[in-house]
């Protein structure tokens, strides 16, 4: 239902899973950034969350810097 903060954190976070299995770590960037925005400043759930875009966002660098030079 529309409101529903733990509803769309939960969507937020599994889409963002997939984005990461499926080597899209900018898109895993911005959903896990989009689901911290979504909870308060002391929700718990915001330390994984912001863990799992750290390794996003290192993968994501990563795959940037790492590309062969032509």
């Amino acid at each position: 239902p529309a409101g529903d903060v733990d509803a769309a954190v939960a969507f937020a976070e599994r889409a963002a899973d997939d984005a990461v299995r499926g080597l899209a770590h900018g898109e895993a960037v911005e959903l896990y950034t989009r689901a911290m925005a979504l909870l308060a400043a002391d929700d718990p759930r915001r330390r994984l969350l912001a863990v799992r875009r750290v390794l996003a966002y290192q993968a994501l660098t990563h795959a940037t810097v790492d590309q062969p030079r032509r």
